[in-house]
């Protein structure tokens, strides 16, 4: 399986900085040892960006996230946010063209957890105040915020007490639910 490299300059105008920690990281022995890792985190998000300057307003100013690094290529941006600890990462690629949004039936989405519900509230505010498509989802004792940023990408905003695994996390449960549905299927 082949992996795909962009070439081009880095924010600190490096070139080609992408493609020798590829070979870096194929060289190194036992590659297979990620599954022996005990802590491990999600490092970035990868998103398609279809307006730059609309998305880099909405990460700056709305979402507060600093503009941390950037690459480009012969048709293509790489803009890196660093929000919360995590990069969201635009990529713009010359005739890429935005496709029909499938509005809230939509699926695929990056989750936020805040603090508490008030904070919610506050986020929600922040982001209706800017026209983006935003709603709420009543999961019980819960509220969910979901929004499109200005690129269509998807979103869900949520108190950390209310995520899955602040509730607890039960795998036998998982296990079973699984089961049970593959038999109904």
């Amino acid at each position: 399986m082949g992996s795909r490299v962009f070439r081009g300059t880095d924010s600190l105008g490096k070139e080609g900085q992408s493609a020798r920690v590829l070979r870096a990281e194929r060289a190194r022995p036992g590659r297979r040892a990620w599954a022996k890792l005990v802590s491990v985190r999600v490092d970035h998000i990868a998103c398609p960006c279809y307006d730059v300057d609309a998305t880099h307003a909405f990460w700056t100013e709305v979402m507060r996230a600093p503009l941390v690094h950037a690459e480009s290529g012969e048709g293509w941006l790489l803009l890196a946010y660093d929000f919360a600890g995590v990069l969201v990462d635009y990529f713009v690629v010359s005739g890429e063209s935005r496709p029909a949004s499938r509005g809230r039936r939509e699926i695929r989405h990056c989750g936020i957890a805040v603090g508490s519900p008030a904070e919610v509230s506050a986020w929600k505010q922040r982001i209706a105040a800017t026209g983006a498509e935003l709603w709420t989802e009543d999961h019980g004792a819960d509220e969910h915020v979901y929004f499109f940023d200005p690129s269509g990408n998807l979103f869900e905003l949520t108190a950390e007490q209310w995520t899955v695994r602040a509730r607890g996390l039960d795998p036998g449960a998982a296990a079973r639910t699984f089961a049970a549905w593959k038999a109904r299927s």
